[in-house]
């Protein structure tokens, strides 16, 4: 099991994405955009932290 936050926001990311994609597409392209993001910076902390 991994960490209960991270596995919370990321479901809830999920279910809001697919709510705002229904609503409308430009509030899904913001989502989209909203998650690469997160997910670089996701990376980018997994990256520095083994870097050490």
């Amino acid at each position: 099991m991994g960490p209960p936050l991270a596995t919370e926001s990321e479901s809830e990311a999920l279910t809001n994405g697919h709510l705002n994609h229904v609503d409308s597409t430009s509030q899904g392209d913001e989502y989209l955009l909203k998650t690469s993001l997160s997910l670089i910076h996701r990376v980018l902390v997994l990256f520095l932290i083994f870097q050490v």
